[in-house]
């Protein structure tokens, strides 16, 4: 069944953009909000001549900035000097790159200049016919070669590029690809994308064959390095008041007010990072967003189906307090709105600090489950496991939970993630095993306990409790300890 979405998004962003005024104002508890956003607008419109100029200015000094910089990278890059892109080049001492893909060294504190190699072999009807050389974010300042000639298309855009090659370069056979790009910024460069985006396609169809793959092993070298360098780096262009800030509205008037009226079966929402260091607001805020786009849509009971947050950062070594697990629970509070269901991510984070996780796919299918049951009518178990009550027996905790479709079970290994406390607070890693539809948690070292804490850490990779289905636990406490003191002190 085909299935259309409208993508109304914004990185980074809060959830108090996403919200109507009215329906801020409505509580008194976000009046601050309400004050910054006017007061944002009054200082907008005294100082927006001002601030107009200065942007114009930063704009200035960044393009010179980037153009010194490209000078630097480029004056120490020996591939333009010895013409890596000649076809008859000698790189069999250059790495071997599986595009996409992230490079196998760590460039993480230079900028450069970097290239990439490889043949391809042109199917004999597709011999002077103009192909569309497809590829995804590689770097900046792409320049493509064919066979040493470079191609200077004006229509392709970054990001998604697509570049097209003349039939007059195009020859039966072995052809040579070479593409070099620029990083500027101190991170690992990514060739992005899927492999499917990497290939060439016939302009216009020609044969059987409809495109050529180029994805996997390239020739990689880096041409040139030059460390970072603050009087080299671009200074950062002033970002006029936004919405994006925290004061409120902006993007819910901008990206969702314009279409409140289209007919929609439900709503998918992820987010939250950048709510974390007010977790408890959120537990009054994402109801009242769901409220409000459901006034907006004119359906109380519009499905809103949203993502826990993922794990972020590399695990700790020891139980404590966390803002992201915090956030999490705000987020599984909001299950008791009706008609909404969430799906955990915390499984699926990176622990190199990404914080937008990259395994997608599972987050996509953890939305289906849902969808299919209410929407679809195909009825499958949609959630994990819920914390539902505790009961202490001795010296340990026994734990129930809703959602056991089929048993509780680890997803591998032993069953871990599970911390314990007494009265004095003090949260250790403690032992946990499943019996029938419940886990006991236990630790020597806690005779009396009184707690559970179950995945609440920012990164909570090694927590593996599941049910039957396959679909993991959400993260949750049994305790209603205040939790702001400790958050602070651990983000400190």
């Amino acid at each position: 069944m085909p299935v259309g979405l409208i993508r109304s998004t914004c990185w980074g962003s809060a959830a108090e953009p996403w919200v109507p005024r009215e329906a801020l104002v409505s509580d008194p508890d976000f009046a601050p909000l309400i004050q910054k956003l006017d007061m944002s607008d009054q200082s907008y419109l005294a100082k927006k001549d001002q601030w107009d100029r200065e942007g114009a200015d930063n704009v200035a000094k960044y393009n010179d900035g980037v153009a010194r910089m490209k000078a630097a990278i480029d004056a120490a890059d020996a591939g333009l000097k010895e013409t890596w892109q000649k076809p008859d080049l000698d790189d069999s001492a250059w790495t071997t790159q599986f595009v996409p893909g992230q490079a196998s060294e760590d460039y993480s504190t230079k900028e450069g200049a970097f290239w990439l190699r490889r043949s391809v072999d042109i199917p004999p009807e597709w011999a002077g016919k103009d192909l569309w050389l497809m590829l995804s974010g590689i770097g900046q300042d792409l320049q493509v070669f064919v066979d040493g000639q470079e191609i200077k298309d004006p229509e392709a855009k970054p990001r998604r590029l697509r570049y097209h090659i003349p039939g007059n370069l195009i020859h039966a056979g072995r052809e040579t690809l070479a593409i070099r790009f620029v990083c500027y910024t101190a991170r690992p460069f990514g060739m992005d994308g899927t492999q499917f985006m990497y290939r060439l396609v016939p302009v216009e169809g020609s044969g059987d064959q409809k495109s050529l793959p180029i994805s996997g092993d390239w020739k990689f070298k880096a041409g040139g390095l030059v460390d970072r360098d603050p009087k080299l780096a671009p200074p950062r262009v002033r970002q006029l008041p936004s919405a994006s800030d925290g004061a409120a509205c902006g993007f819910y008037n901008a990206m969702i007010a314009p279409i409140a009226s289209y007919p929609v079966r439900g709503i998918l929402w992820y987010q939250g990072e950048a709510n974390t260091d007010r977790a408890e607001a959120y537990k009054k805020l994402f109801p009242l967003l769901i409220h409000s786009w459901r006034q907006a849509m004119s359906d109380e009971k519009l499905p809103f189906y949203f993502v826990q947050l993922s794990g972020y950062l590399p695990p700790v070594a020891d139980p404590g307090e966390s803002d992201w697990a915090a956030l999490r629970e705000a987020q599984l509070m909001s299950l008791s709105v009706p008609d909404t269901a969430m799906a955990v991510a915390s499984d699926l984070g990176d622990p190199g600090g990404i914080i937008h996780p990259r395994r997608k796919k599972e987050v996509a299918e953890r939305l289906t489950l849902p969808a299919l049951t209410f929407l679809y009518g195909h009825p499958v178990p949609y959630s994990g496991p819920i914390y539902n009550a505790m009961k202490v027996e001795g010296g340990k905790i026994r734990l129930e939970f809703k959602f056991t479709d089929g048993g509780l079970k680890p997803a591998s290994g032993d069953l871990k993630g599970f911390a314990i406390a007494g009265e004095d607070k003090h949260w250790v890693w403690a032992n946990a095993k499943i019996e029938n539809d419940t886990v006991v948690a236990w630790s020597d070292v806690v005779p009396n306990p009184v707690a559970v804490r179950y995945a609440w850490t920012t990164n909570p990779v090694v927590a593996n409790l599941e049910n039957g289905a396959g679909i993991p636990a959400s993260p949750f406490r049994t305790d209603q300890w205040e939790l702001g003191k400790e958050i602070k002190q651990v983000k400190k």
